[in-house]
């Protein structure tokens, strides 16, 4: 695996090979089921993917990593699952969904949806207003954490 230090103390980085990829060839050429297969294949490609979502969003960090850092965070100055609501907005798109589970799972608690296409926040004040009647009352505050995050293609 690899180290992250973008976020002050190095975290462990899960393996390139358990990202997606995109199926292309050194020369930016759709590969066959048949070359993707092949180990030196899916090497370059890790590299390149590696190389280019460096280059594009230097110190990028995995959902896992990204949800784990920021919880801590909040849990910090008081935001945790018995004391806030979570409220994500991500693309619709089925590949946003490990995002969401991974926030329900550390934050031990289901989320609250406010997703548009695009990742873009359009719940309108009704939206708001339900989501918000499902936040907790602690001490007489109610709190709320928004998470929002589009995904981007990378090619």
């Amino acid at each position: 695996s690899m180290e992250a230090t973008g976020m002050g103390t190095p975290v462990q980085v899960p393996e390139l090979g358990s990202l997606p990829l995109p199926k292309t060839n050194s020369d930016d050429n759709i590969v066959s089921e048949a070359e993707w297969d092949d180990p030196k294949v899916l090497q370059t490609a890790l590299e390149k993917y590696s190389e280019t979502l460096e280059n594009l969003f230097p110190r990028a960090v995995p959902d896992k990593v990204l949800v784990e850092h920021m919880s801590k965070v909040l849990n910090a100055h008081g935001y945790t699952s018995e004391t806030s609501i979570n409220l994500v907005s991500t693309c619709r798109d089925e590949i946003c969904r490990p995002f969401v589970t991974e926030i329900d799972q550390v934050w031990q608690s289901h989320s609250f949806n406010i997703s548009s296409l695009a990742g873009m926040v359009f719940c309108g004040r009704t939206g708001f207003k339900a989501a918000m009647a499902h936040a907790p009352v602690v001490d007489g505050k109610e709190r709320y954490v928004f998470w929002v995050a589009p995904h981007i293609a990378l090619s």
